[in-house]
């Protein structure tokens, strides 16, 4: 699977990029690596990517190959809440509940 993702990363597929990443995040097929996992991610991203947005705002929350951002998670999940992507409307709601003053 990694070597057709890498192909399709080659032709500018953001779904490929976000899979990649995945990949990457998990150590699937490949080294395991945050770095690359969030590169990937950051890639999907600026292609407006909401899967990529929602799995970025989860490293942020976390401090996963990034330093440690909360605010930027919640961008990064508004970003793709409003797309539809309904985990990163899930993951705003549980955040609510758990810190109010954070949204």
């Amino acid at each position: 699977a990694v070597r057709l993702f890498r192909l399709a990363v080659d032709q500018g597929n953001g779904d490929a990029l976000c899979n990649l990443g995945r990949c990457y995040k998990n150590g699937t097929g490949v080294d395991q690596s945050y770095t690359e996992a969030v590169r990937l991610y950051c890639l999907a991203d600026a292609q407006g990517d909401a899967t990529a947005q929602c799995h970025l705002g989860v490293c942020y929350q976390t401090g996963t190959g990034v330093v440690q951002n909360l605010a930027e998670a919640v961008r990064l999940w508004r970003l793709a809440a409003n797309q539809g992507f309904a985990q990163a409307q899930q993951n705003l709601a549980r955040l609510a509940r758990l810190h109010p003053t954070s949204q």
